[in-house]
């Protein structure tokens, strides 16, 4: 084997490491970066928090507690509810569903979206205009479904929307 075929089988390989190289850069990159949006959006949603708490079963707007809201209590409610619909928007649109999946926000957000989506008083409030919300039922429904089909409980299960 002369020197110029070693140098030639030597360059063809560290080609190929280079290209392996790249493509695991590009995976970590896209797993990096998939990472970052889904910590983004858990602190997007943590803005909510106050809100999010009164539907615990110890919050204010539990289940069984008759309460009048107020126009900025229904304001900030649906302001969290939209969140929600911009995930589904998301996936929908196939802008995340390339790193994130449903599995995904259903590790992130599924108590929080159950525990919101099985309140009476949210209900009370999507029922007062379905057609706003329609994105927030699609979501809702694939969601319910995939837990159902995944074996995983169903939080306040009692208090699940019917169709």
């Amino acid at each position: 084997m002369s020197v110029s075929d070693i140098t030639g089988i030597s360059s063809v390989l560290l080609m190929l490491v280079g290209i392996i190289l790249v493509i695991r850069q590009l995976a970590l990159s896209r797993r990096i970066s998939a990472a970052d949006f889904a910590v983004r959006l858990d602190d997007d949603l943590y803005k909510y928090r106050e809100i999010f708490r009164e539907f615990f079963p110890d919050g204010k707007w539990a289940p069984g507690n008759e309460i009048k809201l107020n126009n900025e209590e229904v304001v900030n409610i649906q302001e969290y509810l939209a969140f929600f619909e911009t995930l589904n928007t998301l996936l929908k649109r196939e802008l995340v569903s390339s790193f994130l999946s449903i599995e995904d926000f259903d590790e992130l957000f599924g108590y929080r979206f159950f525990i919101t989506m099985h309140n009476p008083i949210v209900k009370n409030i999507i029922a007062l205009s379905p057609d706003s919300w329609r994105s927030l039922h699609a979501l809702y429904w694939e969601w319910l479904e995939y837990r159902k089909e995944e074996g995983k409980s169903i939080i306040q299960e009692e208090y699940q929307w019917i169709r």
